[in-house]
């Protein structure tokens, strides 16, 4: 199969749609399709920024070999020579186009009416931008996605809380996939556990973007209200101003010394950092944007017992007592509660961490991949 990858990235770049783009376009090669997609930015002599990122998640550096990419970080320049393959791609008639974002997947429709192509179009659609703009923004962006919609030949959910939601704005595929995210298998595997501890510290890890919304400021207060046992380790660094904050926060709370920030890390090293830990903290403060957390999977991944907040999109993947411990709030007090929990039940802690280890394997991103293009070849057959 020949599959087109319509995702405009431009690196460098620390966008976690960076990272799903390059897992998948590496996990579709793994699986022998002929593959392409479109970077730009300050890729330097043979692409080595592109080599050295998939580098980073585990991949051989050649998968930017089968990349097409566009020389220029310019964003004007790019966005011409990325419709310029793009077009080129579809004349040559490949059986398949994927897009992840809705621009690139009305690119996408308008370019194969353009050349006068038979192939499906399918639209991955991770959140819905015109819930989170307002007035003319807002009435623009659903018009994108109402073009999207009728278009696509498929439309792939990363949840079923995206499609209900979809739904109810009148937003309603004539053909559909319920996909949820999955974990890069190339770099996160369980993580061994020490079966004695030399002090009886209690660490909790979160991993991930500092950005409003993932919680990670309640995580810290509750910390606070935590005995100096627990300890916390965050791993992730971007934005800088985010990181900065929460460094002040610990130290204004008085526990900068119970709190290891590791900052930016390739995941090739995530394993490592975790080697010690108790539990992965999934604190989501909201699912507005949120429909399907890569770290709930990566979590599963890990084989770690999970501490998560009462956000129904993580209730969709996860179940209290069996995959995680749910806190009965997403405020500081609710998340304490919640590790508590975990922490005073050694036998609880064991039976979710042996769950996750049986669960873990089926949404690797491998495993995702090849539901993705089983139903692709559902569609071309049905043509």
């Amino acid at each position: 199969m020949r599959l087109i990858y319509a995702q405009k990235l431009i690196f460098p770049t620390a966008m976690a749609h960076a990272l799903h783009t390059c897992a998948t376009f590496g996990a579709l090669l793994e699986q022998g399709i002929q593959a392409t997609f479109f970077p730009g930015g300050r890729l330097g002599p043979d692409h080595i920024a592109l080599r050295e990122y998939f580098m980073d998640l585990g991949f051989d550096g050649s998968c930017a070999d089968a990349a097409r990419p566009v020389p220029t970080s310019h964003h004007g320049l790019y966005g011409l020579g990325f419709r310029m393959r793009l077009l080129k791609s579809f004349l040559e008639k490949p059986d398949v186009a994927h897009a992840s974002s809705v621009k690139e997947a009305c690119m996408a429709l308008r370019l194969r009416r353009l050349c006068r192509g038979s192939f499906p179009v399918g639209f991955e659609i991770h959140h819905l931008m015109s819930m989170q703009k307002s007035g003319k923004q807002a009435a623009s962006w659903l018009a994108l996605e109402r073009e999207a919609f009728a278009g696509a030949d498929t439309i792939i959910f990363i949840s079923d809380e995206l499609r209900k939601i979809c739904a109810e704005r009148g937003l309603v595929p004539r053909n559909s996939l319920v996909l949820p995210n999955g974990y890069n298998c190339k770099t996160i595997r369980p993580v061994s556990v020490k079966q004695e501890k030399p002090d009886k510290t209690f660490t909790i890890a979160y991993l991930g973007s500092l950005h409003p919304g993932k919680g990670v400021e309640n995580l810290l207060a509750a910390t606070k209200l935590l005995s100096p046992e627990f300890r916390l380790l965050v791993i992730g660094g971007s934005p800088e101003a985010g990181l900065d904050a929460l460094k002040k926060q610990a130290e204004d709370l008085g526990i900068g010394g119970r709190v290891r920030f590791a900052g930016q890390v390739a995941q090739t090293q995530c394993g490592m950092l975790l080697y010690d830990c108790d539990a992965f903290a999934i604190p989501l403060d909201t699912d507005r944007n949120y429909f399907s957390p890569i770290k709930v999977f990566e979590a599963l991944g890990f084989g770690l017992p999970i501490i998560a907040t009462p956000i129904p999109t993580l209730r969709e993947h996860l179940s209290d007592g069996k995959n995680a411990v749910f806190a009965e709030s997403c405020a500081p007090g609710g998340i304490a509660d919640a590790v508590l929990r975990l922490a005073s039940n050694p036998a609880l802690a064991r039976e979710i961490r042996e769950n996750n280890l049986q669960k873990g394997p089926a949404h690797s991103n491998a495993v995702r991949v090849r539901t993705l293009l089983g139903h692709y070849q559902e569609l071309r057959s049905g043509r």
